[in-house]
């Protein structure tokens, strides 16, 4: 599996990662396989729809927040 982006996560704020396709894009979030994640602060996911991203997260009160997106190659 290889990122096609070369932006770094901070690990020490990751808390999971998951790897999936991209099932659906809404206004502040988007759904990887079965799994919804918040979109926010300058966080973005410009890939289309069966696109298969990796997603770093982290999860508070059972919401996981998006932290990197990027697409892979697998």
């Amino acid at each position: 599996m290889e990122n096609t982006d070369d932006v770094s996560e901070r690990s020490s704020d990751v808390r999971g990662i998951i790897l999936g396709p991209l099932q659906a894009h809404l206004v502040d979030g988007i759904r990887v396989g079965d799994v919804m994640l918040l979109l926010s602060g300058e966080t973005t996911c410009n890939y289309s729809i069966g696109t298969r991203p990796r997603v770093s997260y982290t999860e508070h009160d059972g919401v996981k927040e998006a932290h990197h997106v990027a697409r892979v190659e697998w």
